[in-house]
């Protein structure tokens, strides 16, 4: 009998249980590659090999580092666009780069390389399995969409194909997008 009494508790104290622990696991819901914007709206993301890579730090927010020097001279100026998802251990780093290239609005760019890394516009990709790079000219193409230094936005559009130098792997970066207030 004394059993009997005690179940309601018991019952009661698993469900609530259950209904804490469900609580506190991780929401591993699969990001979206954000709309193609130019407003300052501060969001970026493009697919590697058709899957999607967003930039979220370990609490679900932006995680996209972006260095930016918009001077009035090649040499005055560079841009470089870090993304990555600190919530998927497994997910790459997607870099561009563009060293003394003075940036234009509506203009577009490829990416390739150089030894210096200067001039152009450059594509990195680490992943576990490798570090792939731009290696060729026509790699890619970087594309500003918006350029508005009285409003400091940034937008624009990015593809490439870069090359993991040791095993000739490739890996695609395809719909990538950018948009920034750099203020």
């Amino acid at each position: 009998m004394l059993g009997s009494r005690n179940r309601p508790v018991v019952t009661t104290g698993l469900l609530l249980g259950l209904l804490l622990f469900g609580q506190c696991q991780k929401n591993d819901v699969a990001p979206e590659l954000p709309p193609e914007t130019m407003d300052g709206a501060n969001r970026s993301g493009c697919l590697v090999n058709g899957q999607v890579l967003v930039p979220r730090d370990t609490w679900g927010r932006s995680g996209t580092s972006l260095a930016l020097r918009l001077g009035t001279t090649a040499a005055t100026s560079n841009f470089s666009l870090g993304i990555s998802d600190e919530q998927n251990t497994q997910a790459p780093l997607v870099i561009i780069r563009a060293d003394s290239l003075l940036l234009e609005e509506g203009k577009s760019y490829p990416i390739s390389w150089t030894k210096t890394g200067q001039g152009v516009a450059q594509g990195e990709c680490v992943t576990a399995a490798g570090s792939y790079v731009t290696t060729a000219p026509g790699s890619g193409t970087l594309t500003i969409t918006r350029l508005d230094r009285q409003a400091t936005v940034l937008a624009g559009r990015f593809e490439f194909v870069a090359t993991d130098r040791q095993t000739g792997n490739q890996v695609q970066i395809t719909q990538g997008r950018f948009d920034y207030n750099v203020d």
